[in-house]
């Protein structure tokens, strides 16, 4: 009985170690991997990942920030030395899987302000990646100078910015869902970011705002519903739709939507649910199928085909976004069709070739 008793007090407080949450912060001097079985962690300071370190993240980590010790929320935006960051000056590798996110947020979600950020100050772009994780509750989400990540597949959402490029943060950003950021979704000034296949929408302010001079090359997105705006001091022939693209829905010179995304369970999919059967055509038996091809025509329309995910901001088949993306074969989804704009688009391992 007694060693009964013994083992079961052991398996106890090896159980409760593995459930604790570890404390980190500081500098990280040397490389560091985070593992889901390790957290979640909580990110007690400013943690900084040195010139010559590289911290790890592993799928399914979950990243806990912790909130100013002030409560006054309004002293603590207008003083953000209060409110812990993330920076990278060696490299950071935060890379997710389709069905194994990252998240990096304060434990109260649904507020804004409450660090700082992810802040990217000369990485290495070549090994920097952010991809396939949930960042919120920032000043800015993801912060980028000085260097060319990739930010892909990340939902980005509740921060007062969304993504705020400055002093040459020439960073690729693909297949990101972007919003209901305070400001803007991406704020860019003194930088040439490339922007392609993301959903930027329903952000307080401006989907994009630009210095009016640098050079973003802003292509295949799906940008809607930014309360004051989807461009500010942008090229002026953004967001000017001129033609079609080959789901036959408008679109700008640079091939960007201007329609609702349809996410999967959200009241435009139920309506446009509702309409698809009540269409007295020869194909009403038809459940998936791309409504405006069938009122424009009343011919035979192959079905919009599923994402075959399920999750947040998953795409409708009533979707405008599928097949909507950049049609560079580097961009294709898994099943190798063209690809669809947000975080379920492209291939889950990207690489430039």
């Amino acid at each position: 009985m007694r060693v009964i008793f013994i083992t079961s007090i052991i398996i106890h407080t090896v159980l409760s170690l593995c459930n604790a949450q570890q404390k980190v912060g500081g500098a990280i001097t040397q490389d560091t991997r985070w593992r889901a079985e390790s957290g979640p962690y909580n990110v007690v300071s400013d943690l900084i990942i040195e010139r010559n370190a590289r911290l790890t993240i592993n799928p399914g980590t979950q990243i806990i920030i912790s909130t100013p010790n002030d409560t006054d929320s309004l002293k603590a935006t207008q003083d953000n030395r209060q409110l812990i960051s993330i920076k990278v000056y060696g490299v950071l590798q935060c890379i997710g899987r389709m069905n194994k996110r990252i998240t990096i947020a304060p434990a109260t979600s649904g507020n804004f302000n409450t660090w700082q950020g992810i802040i990217l100050d000369g990485t290495n772009g070549d090994f920097t990646e952010i991809a396939f994780t949930d960042i919120a509750g920032a000043c800015n989400g993801v912060e980028i100078s000085k260097s060319n990540p990739l930010i892909r597949n990340c939902i980005i959402e509740y921060n007062h910015i969304g993504i705020y490029c400055k002093n040459r943060g020439n960073s690729r950003i693909y297949n990101n869902v972007i919003v209901y950021n305070r400001a803007s979704g991406i704020r860019n000034e003194l930088s040439n970011p490339v922007i392609f296949n993301n959903i930027i929408a329903h952000n307080h302010n401006n989907g994009i705002q630009n210095d009016s001079y640098s050079n973003m090359v802003i292509e295949y997105n799906c940008i809607y519903g930014n309360l004051d705006g989807n461009f500010f001091d942008c090229n002026p022939e953004l967001g000017i739709e001129t033609k079609t693209n080959k789901n036959n829905d408008p679109v700008d010179i640079a091939y960007n939507i201007f329609k609702d995304p349809v996410f999967s369970g959200s009241v435009s999919d139920s309506i446009a649910a509702e309409q698809d059967v009540r269409i007295p055509t020869n194909l009403s038996k038809v459940k998936d199928t791309a409504l405006a091809k069938i009122i424009q025509s009343g011919k035979t329309v192959k079905p919009l085909k599923k994402t075959g995910q399920s999750g947040r901001y998953t795409l409708s088949g009533y979707s405008p976004c599928i097949n909507a993306g950049n049609p560079l074969k580097k961009f294709n989804d898994m099943d190798g069709s063209t690809n669809d704009c947000g975080i379920y688009g492209g291939l889950e391992f990207f690489r430039e070739f």
